[in-house]
Order: structure tokens, then C-alpha cells, then sequence
């Protein structure tokens, strides 16, 4: 038959498992403060995250707005321009047929003479 197990060996394994169990205690509650520290840094960052997410958006906006009006503008200018380019081919067509007659008014003088 088996020996049977002195109580002292027992308590003694007891004690043993006991004092393991509260180093793993301290460990696992150590590690969880860890795990919560983690956590709140990784909201914060997260955080972080959206407000520069919001500037993007915000600035996205922004430039969009800035392109349409930027653009707006270089078609008004565009506009402008063609106005005043097609008055001053108007003028310029006016002009050179007014020298025409001049010159052939020049030329009646010349042969009259």
C-alpha cells in the first residue's frame, strides 16, 4: 500500500501553492493596470486621430471651395478677355478698312496730280 502523505507535506504544499497564487495575482493585476494604461493611451490616440481626421475634412473642404471659386474667377477673366479681344478685332478690322480707303484715296490724289 501507499505511504500516507504527512500533513506537514501538506500544508507545506499548500503554503507553496498559495504564495504561487498571489505572486500570479500580483502579476495578472500588475499586467491589467498595464492593459488599462494601454488602453487609455490608445483612446487618446485615437482621439488624436479624429481631430486630425476632422482638420482633413475641413481642409478638404476648404480647398474645394477655393478651387471653385479660383476657378469661377479665371472664367469670368476669361470671359473679360475674349470681350476685350473681340472689341479690339472689331476696332482693328475698322481701322485697317478705313486705311484701305485712305490709301486709295492717296492714290486718286497721286493720279489727279
Amino acid at each position: 500500500m501507499s505511504k500516507p502523505i504527512d500533513q506537514e507535506v501538506i500544508l507545506q504544499a499548500i503554503l507553496e501553492s498559495s504564495s504561487q497564487i498571489k505572486e500570479l495575482t500580483v502579476q495578472v493585476s500588475k499586467l491589467s493596470s498595464r492593459i488599462d494604461d494601454v488602453s487609455n493611451r490608445l483612446d487618446g490616440v485615437s482621439n488624436r486621430l479624429d481631430g486630425v481626421s476632422n482638420r482633413i475634412d475641413q481642409l478638404e473642404i476648404k480647398v474645394d471651395g477655393n478651387h471653385k471659386e479660383t476657378m469661377d474667377r479665371l472664367d469670368a477673366v476669361e470671359n473679360r478677355l475674349n470681350d476685350a479681344i473681340h472689341d479690339v478685332d472689331v476696332k482693328f478690322t475698322i481701322l485697317h478698312g478705313e486705311l484701305f480707303n485712305v490709301k486709295a484715296d492717296v492714290v486718286k490724289l497721286q493720279q489727279a496730280e
